[in-house]
């Protein structure tokens, strides 16, 4: 065979050698390829599935009260919520929102109310075995909400078990906007209904003398604390008992100092209920008109940071449970990333 003849043959062995051998390492190249983004898909549905179930897990803290049920995501809307309000902690705004939220959502429930709101402010408590009625005969999905003292549900009803909820405040930034509340009222209801001399009363007198609306520690405790009448005798079993029921019972205690992160938190806790909680409520807050912006306490002054300290003093019971809720709502709000 010729030189020239066999040159080319091996040239074109050569080639076909080297084809084949590019071939197959682009092959294996894109099955590399593909084994790495299988692999990143399969990471990436781990990681949110992961993430999921994270956000989906109640915080369980562990408590000597127990496994805490603080936390708990509810899915669903066939519940009864149970908001015992506590006073001047923006339960106004939070109930307004939430009713206008549900009619634009299509959610329907069914109201009822911890008191008697046709009765005058004396009458307006129900006992306990009203209350129970009251919960026990509710039709499902049920929103109850009234200021009162917490009263337990777990063997009475069938479960679903109550989703209990509420909203705490800084206790001597509460007594403040009581105090102002009950003299000058709000954009949306006026007060009146004090005697000349206390309508008078200046909130430094209220304090430095001691009156009782200025001076009513241990007022958290006692709502969270319930009925049992060891609660209103013994300051210390009554903090540890509201301790424990918060833990055991509520789901969410929001923080009025920290509203709209709170409302964020209870949409994550509660997503088939309050989902678009926080854009609703934002879309309403300087409406002219809009209860939340009529709610806001009249005439209401900064108290003096000796004043202040004082308060402070007197309610230390009320911001040792303030501080163990708040404590509960940070966890919540670094759970599911909420600045």
């Amino acid at each position: 065979m010729a030189p020239r003849k066999l040159a080319i043959l091996i040239a074109l062995a050569i080639s076909c050698i080297t084809g084949i051998i590019l071939k197959r390492e682009i092959q294996n190249l894109f099955q590399e390829e593909n084994a790495v983004q299988v692999s990143r898909t399969m990471a990436t549905g781990l990681q949110q599935k992961i993430t999921s179930e994270r956000n989906s897990r109640p915080i369980s803290l562990p408590t000597k009260h127990g496994e805490s049920r603080y936390g708990d995501v509810v899915h669903g809307q066939n519940h009864i919520i149970i908001y015992n309000s506590v006073p001047k902690c923006g339960s106004r705004t939070f109930v307004d929102t939430s009713r206008r939220l549900f009619r634009n959502r299509s959610i329907k429930f069914n109201g009822y109310s911890i008191r008697k709101e046709s009765k005058p402010e004396s009458e307006k408590a129900r006992s306990i075995g009203e209350i129970r009625r009251l919960i026990k005969g509710a039709k499902r999905p049920a929103y109850v909400q009234g200021h009162g003292l917490f009263l337990p549900f777990h063997h009475q009803l069938h479960n679903p078990q109550p989703v209990y909820i509420n909203f705490i405040r800084d206790p001597v930034s509460r007594m403040v906007s009581a105090f102002y509340f009950n003299r000058f009222g709000d954009g949306f209801l006026e007060r009146g209904m004090l005697s000349e001399k206390k309508n008078n009363m200046s909130i430094e007198e209220c304090i430095l003398d001691g009156h009782y609306e200025c001076n009513r520690a241990g007022m958290y405790t006692n709502i969270f604390c319930g009925f049992n009448p060891k609660c209103g005798k013994d300051a210390t079993w009554a903090l540890e008992q509201a301790k424990s029921n918060i833990d055991k019972y509520y789901t969410f205690i929001g923080i009025t100092e920290e509203y709209e992160a709170s409302l964020r938190v209870l949409e994550h806790l509660m997503p088939d209920m309050y989902n678009g909680l926080t854009e609703f409520y934002l879309s309403r807050i300087n409406k002219t008109n809009s209860l939340t912006t009529l709610s806001k306490t009249a005439n209401k002054k900064p108290l003096s940071q000796e004043l202040k300290n004082t308060a402070t003093e007197r309610y230390a019971v009320d911001y040792e449970l303030y501080n163990f809720i708040y404590d509960r709502h940070r966890k919540l709000k670094a759970r599911f990333g909420i600045d």
